[in-house]
């Protein structure tokens, strides 16, 4: 009884540990997608793309960076 106890908790903390690293992700990548928007703003656009990868690597199911992304490419 106290292994499955235990194990339940081990299970709880994981998917804490695993939330509090995505939560982390989502920040950085928000991080990285305003750097991204401030590079196309001055015209460096090499910083921008390499920006964008890096904020679509941390969070690849955001669609506002993809989007942003995709706007970056068409107006390039």
């Amino acid at each position: 009884m106290k292994h499955l106890e235990l194990e339940s908790d081990i299970q709880v903390f994981e998917q804490s540990v695993y939330e509090v690293e995505k939560q982390g992700s989502l920040f950085e990548a928000d991080g990285w997608l305003r750097k991204a928007q401030k590079f196309v703003a001055e015209g460096k656009f090499n910083e921008a793309s390499d920006a964008f990868g890096k904020a679509m690597e941390l969070a690849p199911d955001r669609s506002d960076i993809f989007e942003a992304y995709m706007k970056f490419i068409r107006d390039k």
